[in-house]
């Protein structure tokens, strides 16, 4: 399945930087309420280690492609986002986004605190220009095609730009071991997983639980190593290709099949879907994205 995606044309802007609140957001946008202001990502360093990855349980519905159970070796430490890139954090660096879904935004909640909802291209497009505004190298050499008929350009090609300091998506593996956080059970919080701890779709009613929309980032508690929203809210993209697992022990693995792996659930999720090892793919309006960096 070969993705195209469409993209407008944009100009790099010199951005300036400012020291904010809660993710970066409040502050600048009380002070000066302007698109062309890069905010801090706040990051969560990761060590590195070695984690059992998959799942080897009996319940082969939702363990068909997370099994078998294999280790896996990290052997670089990185960090990684402590949160979803919020939609006010994507405006200040990328101007506006389409959104997929509706804009509900619950009462009592900040919009431009909700996560964002982009297309696997948007992210790779975000990570590069967010590395140039930071003063690091861009991971990403993105080669295009266009214009099309209505004057857009897409991607055609991303290839990875070896030594580079700059911000990317996580591997399958990096996104399950910070998952995780040490635990070797379903979720991060155990064998099991409740609306008070994560936003999902619980007993696949809409009509019986609010969870019909993103909700704002951080407003559940963090994982052990500090990072927040890892089970529900948005789904998360990852780098690398939705590949078979084997049992044989990997290092630094990526996948290689045909569709990129999205992980973590969303608002819309079934728990099983949050399952720390539970990986599928897809595009909607239910899939953001966090970064990391060396």
């Amino acid at each position: 399945m070969k993705f195209k995606f469409l993209i407008g044309c944009f100009i790099c802007l010199v951005f300036s930087f400012t020291t904010c609140d809660h993710l970066g957001l409040d502050t600048m946008l009380k002070k000066n309420n302007k698109k062309n202001n890069a905010l801090p990502i706040e990051m969560v360093w990761i060590p590195a280690g070695t984690f059992t990855m998959g799942d080897d349980s009996d319940d082969s519905y939702y363990t068909y492609n997370s099994s078998p159970a294999h280790q896996v070796t990290l052997t670089k430490g990185f960090y990684m986002g402590k949160y979803p890139v919020t939609r006010g954090q994507y405006r200040a660096v990328m101007g506006n986004f389409h959104r997929y879904g509706d804009d509900d935004t619950a009462k009592g909640e900040k919009e431009e605190w909700r996560p964002v909802d982009v297309g696997w291209a948007n992210p790779i497009l975000f990570c590069n220009k967010l590395s140039i505004l930071e003063g690091l190298t861009p991971f990403y050499d993105v080669s295009y095609g266009g214009p099309d008929m209505h004057g857009n350009y897409y991607i055609t090609q991303v290839q990875i730009i070896s030594g580079s300091t700059g911000y990317r998506l996580p591997t399958e593996a990096q996104w399950e071991y910070a998952c995780r956080a040490g635990t070797t059970t379903a979720y991060n919080t155990g064998n099991s997983i409740s609306n008070s701890l994560a936003w999902f779709n619980y007993d696949g009613n809409y009509k019986k639980n609010e969870n019909i929309s993103s909700r704002e980032v951080g407003l559940k508690l963090p994982n052990a190593w500090g990072l927040y929203d890892m089970h529900g809210n948005v789904w998360e993209l990852c780098w690398d290709w939705l590949g078979d697992y084997t049992s044989e022990a990997k290092t630094d693995p990526i996948g290689e099949t045909s569709y990129r792996g999205i992980r973590g659930g969303s608002f819309r999720s079934h728990s099983f879907d949050l399952r720390s090892s539970y990986r599928t793919y897809g595009s909607g309006y239910d899939i953001g994205f966090r970064v990391i960096r060396p």
